[in-house]
């Protein structure tokens, strides 16, 4: 598949948001137009929805240039989709989840819309563990909050783990995790704009509770 030089050029311009995310990307080693317009199509349309804010992916066999790439696209990703955020109507979803581990689990959430509606929601499985719990409370808030037609949103958990994981800051080996992972990350994908963030405990206490009475 060959792209066009012209429309590379427009589809980087449009994903990356203007001159402020061209010139994170400069700062990270990479020369936007001059550097990324010149790379293999899979490594354009990689680098078009890293910095689109679609979840991050790394492919099994990344080329250095590729891995430089990805890694200067998640540094504009963590902080583009906040700058894009502010000031614009957004969701905010608190998540946490528990239980016996193993045994049976429970998947809480609260999501405020960009209405100032509330809404609560409490999920609960048979067998899980505590991180598999966590993953499904924040799979539940991403489901209530595209329910409602949201397009921004703000993840907060005081899971560090799933934060990390979901970020791409840690590995995911676990199996059962992986698939949650990617559940997450298809549901992430269809936002404009996404935020994923740890929280202290005691600024959870809401969804704390709700889980606990679930």
């Amino acid at each position: 598949m060959t792209i066009p030089a012209a429309e590379r050029e427009k589809m980087l311009r449009v994903a990356l948001c203007g001159p402020r995310v061209i010139m994170r990307l400069e700062r990270s080693g990479i020369t936007c137009l001059d550097d990324l317009a010149e790379r293999q199509p899979e490594e354009l349309v990689l680098a078009v929805n890293l910095a689109a804010g679609r979840p991050i992916w790394r492919p099994p066999m990344a080329t250095r240039a590729m891995s430089n790439l990805i890694e200067a696209a998640r540094a504009v990703h963590l902080t583009v989709g906040q700058d894009a955020a502010e000031g614009m109507p957004r969701a905010t979803i608190h998540f946490d989840g528990g239980g016996q581990s193993p045994g049976p689990i429970t998947a809480a959430c609260t999501v405020e819309l960009s209405d100032g509606s509330f809404y609560e929601n409490v999920e609960r499985f048979d067998h899980g563990t505590h991180n598999t719990a966590e993953w499904h409370a924040l799979i539940l808030g991403l489901r209530v909050a595209l329910k409602h037609g949201e397009r921004h949103v703000v993840v907060r958990g005081d899971s560090m783990l799933v934060v990390k994981q979901i970020n791409r800051e840690w590995k995911t080996k676990n199996a059962a995790l992986l698939s949650l992972r990617a559940r997450a990350e298809e549901l992430l994908a269809r936002f404009e704009t996404w935020h994923v963030e740890w929280i202290p405990r005691r600024e959870n206490r809401r969804t704390d509770e709700l889980g606990r009475a679930g």
